[in-house]
């Protein structure tokens, strides 16, 4: 499976800015065979913590660029946006890995260990559940940034 990480120059809080770019790196991929696309943390906002236009709701616009993006081209992609899930009071947003299948079905990873060294936690809620897919035969166990220093939890 060819798999392409696609790394961009983000523009700060400019969902719109960032999916118009974006949406041109994906297509180049899918065109040079990517089955799986990767994407950047906080792809859409950049990681900026005190934007009060940061948080989205759960299914915001992130993950529903994801969606037409994976439908579209017909390929499995994936990255981190900061969604405030819907169930709970906790106003802080989650930093959500969002992956989407060729069909448009979503699976999410909510981060388990925000940084707390940087006060992340402050300001990103921690997740609970680990998440694996099956991605075309390959098992895909999702995580985000720091969690990878607790890789025997996954």
């Amino acid at each position: 499976m060819k798999i392409a990480a696609i790394q961009h120059d983000i523009a700060w809080c400019d969902r719109q800015a960032n999916f118009n770019h974006l949406a041109m790196l994906i297509a180049q991929a899918e065109l040079n065979g990517a089955k799986l696309v990767l994407l950047a943390e906080t792809f859409s906002t950049g990681f900026s913590v005190q934007e009060e236009d940061f948080p989205e709701p759960q299914g915001g616009p992130s993950s529903a660029f994801l969606v037409s993006m994976a439908m579209e081209h017909g390929i499995w992609i994936g990255g981190t946006c900061p969604e405030i899930p819907g169930d709970s009071d906790d106003a802080r947003p989650a930093n959500t890995f969002v992956l989407v299948s060729p069909q448009g079905v979503e699976h999410r990873y909510r981060k388990i260990h925000p940084f707390t060294y940087g006060g992340e936690d402050r300001f990103i809620r921690s997740g609970s559940d680990f998440v694996t897919v099956d991605v075309e035969g390959l098992r895909v166990t999702l995580f985000v940034c720091y969690d990878l220093r607790f890789a025997d939890e996954f």
